[in-house]
């Protein structure tokens, strides 16, 4: 597994060529200390704000396709998905589903984490 900074940059690098004003403002942002980044029993990474963990601390992926999977959305309509986390639920919504998304992450350190 690449160390934690190369992929970064190799996150960085794809993100720039989505949303360059993106990249730009989350490469500005240090590593952030009130997120700690933690193994779930699977051996996924999972963020931890405090005692919080944003994801399932068992099997973060199988649980996001099941709560994904509960989900029916209106035909015709843009879904709004508020809270990124490390993106398993937005990544199964996209296995599952065409169309747009709309991801919304009010927490700039939780975005650099991911």
């Amino acid at each position: 597994m690449s160390p934690p900074m190369d992929m970064f940059e190799k996150n960085l690098g794809l993100l720039r060529t989505f949303d360059p004003a993106l990249a730009g403002r989350v490469g500005k942002v240090p590593f952030p200390e009130d997120v700690t980044v933690v193994r779930s029993r699977s051996g996924e990474p999972v963020p931890q704000i405090q005692s919080i963990c944003l994801h399932s601390r068992y099997q973060p992926a199988l649980e996001a396709q099941k709560l994904v999977s509960e989900f029916q959305p209106k035909p015709g309509r843009r879904a709004v998905i508020y809270g990124l986390g490390f993106g398993y639920h937005v990544l199964e919504w996209l296995k599952a589903r065409t169309g747009d998304i709309v991801v919304i992450e009010p927490l700039m350190s939780i975005f650099r984490a991911f």
